[in-house]
């Protein structure tokens, strides 16, 4: 089992794109790819994720994700389990109108389920004010062995997260412009069943933000067969 931060892409101030792609690299088969996105809704919602590997992903939090506080602000996931291999693959996300001010990054994980990889997502939020740490809490993984995924999203200009609290490796910090709204990427590889952890995205400046983190189940996921077997014997 491993975990791969593939990179990231964002939007430069001002600048509108009709799409963001991450760095080419070589996407082995049969892993899960997780693409974290953070868009800036008022220049175009995400019509689609793609690659060159063919994948079809799923959009985890169907539409266009989490906001909070009438923001125009997004965090979503879209994932692929047992996924199709490249050498040179490149994860494109296209907006169905020019868009600024957004940025993505993604992870590229070998050992997960290759079905129902997905065990749970964490959503949270603040309006502004009194705040410095964005808060992942109340993590509880299903199974003993799984990888947490998190993303942190500024909502508004000047404020940003560059460490992480005790836990998590931060792998990338302070993605994107800092006029135009930051956000950051974390992981963590579990070895034993979590229950009602917390861990803190550490701010500067104090404005509103988003968090969005989700586990994904490592190892052999239980063939038809065997979930039948259970069932009968239950």
């Amino acid at each position: 089992m491993s975990v791969t931060y593939i990179g990231s892409a964002y939007t430069n101030n001002g600048s509108f794109v009709s799409s963001l792609s991450l760095p080419s690299y070589n996407q082995s088969a049969n892993n899960l790819i997780v693409i974290c996105l953070n868009t800036f809704e008022t220049g175009g919602t995400v019509a689609s994720v793609t690659d060159t590997a063919g994948n079809v992903y799923t959009n985890m939090l169907g539409g266009e994700g989490y906001t909070a506080n009438s923001s125009t602000r997004f965090v979503n996931f879209w994932y692929k389990q047992n996924c199709l291999g490249n050498a040179t693959n490149v994860v494109k996300v296209t907006y169905n109108t020019p868009n600024s001010y957004s940025t993505i990054n993604g992870y590229d994980v070998s050992g997960a389920f290759a079905f129902g990889a997905l065990d749970a997502s964490y959503t949270n939020n603040a309006g502004g004010g009194g705040s410095n740490a964005a808060f992942v809490q109340n993590v509880t993984t299903a199974q003993a062995s799984e990888v947490i995924i998190a993303l942190f999203a500024a909502v508004g200009s000047f404020n940003y997260s560059d460490s992480i609290s005790a836990g998590p490796t931060l792998d990338e910090a302070a993605i994107g412009t800092i006029t135009g709204g930051l956000s950051s990427a974390a992981h963590q590889v579990y070895s034993t069943v979590q229950s009602n952890i917390q861990f803190d995205f550490i701010l500067h400046n104090v404005t509103q933000w988003l968090t969005l983190a989700a586990t994904f189940k490592l190892g052999v996921a239980p063939s038809t067969s065997q979930v039948g077997a259970f069932l009968v014997g239950f």
